[in-house]
């Protein structure tokens, strides 16, 4: 606030004056807010070469999307794992993000990917990030395993909604209720750590 200079005492006249001219400068330096942009279009990712994304394994964490899907009655689905790692285990939808992707649009790519609908209809809601290491990597060589930083998301579907289950990844699928995941041995455990969380 300006202070009009007749109802300060003599003397201090100035420095208010000089206080006044700071604090519009500083208003003046400030950047006023820009709207939130809207998330890009779908972009393509080609996959990378298989001795490139070997190096990226080797010598970097891989950042991931976790799907902890629960239908109406609070039953978590699960997928039978078919490739490394994690093979053979029971394990909750998931995706890697790829670079300049944000995370919006890797949840929606994701879900499309993994349940065959629109993640808009099914309300993300973000669980926490997590980190997940396996021994094994997707080539079963060599002597390194898989880092992963994975943003964990539940997302809730009804019966009355189409979705569509890969064959790709996974071998089979089957919901557990939360007490089930809990205290299911052939479950990873990292998927049957969020049992927790919900």
């Amino acid at each position: 606030m300006i202070i009009p200079e007749h109802t300060t005492p003599h003397g201090i006249t100035s420095i208010i004056r000089q206080r006044n001219t700071l604090a519009s400068t500083m208003c003046c330096l400030v950047r006023k807010p820009t709207p939130r942009e809207e998330p890009p279009a779908r972009m393509k990712h080609p996959l990378l070469p298989q001795k490139i994304f070997a190096s990226i394994v080797k010598h970097a964490p891989l950042v991931a999307i976790d799907l902890v899907v629960q239908n109406e009655h609070g039953e978590v689905l699960l997928g039978l794992r078919r490739h490394a790692p994690a093979r053979g285990f029971w394990l909750v939808p998931r995706g890697r993000m790829f670079k300049n992707e944000r995370i919006e649009s890797a949840v929606a790519r994701i879900t499309s990917d993994e349940l065959g609908i629109d993640a808009r209809l099914s309300q993300p809601c973000f669980l926490g990030i997590f980190e997940h290491l396996y021994e094994e990597n997707f080539m079963c060589v060599g002597d390194f395993g898989t880092h992963y930083l994975v943003l964990a998301h539940r997302i809730t579907i009804t019966s009355a909604q189409a979705f569509m289950l890969p064959v790709r990844q996974h071998a089979g699928y089957r919901w557990l209720t939360t007490q089930e995941l809990a205290c299911a041995n052939d479950v990873h455990p990292y998927s049957r750590d969020y049992a927790s969380h919900l």
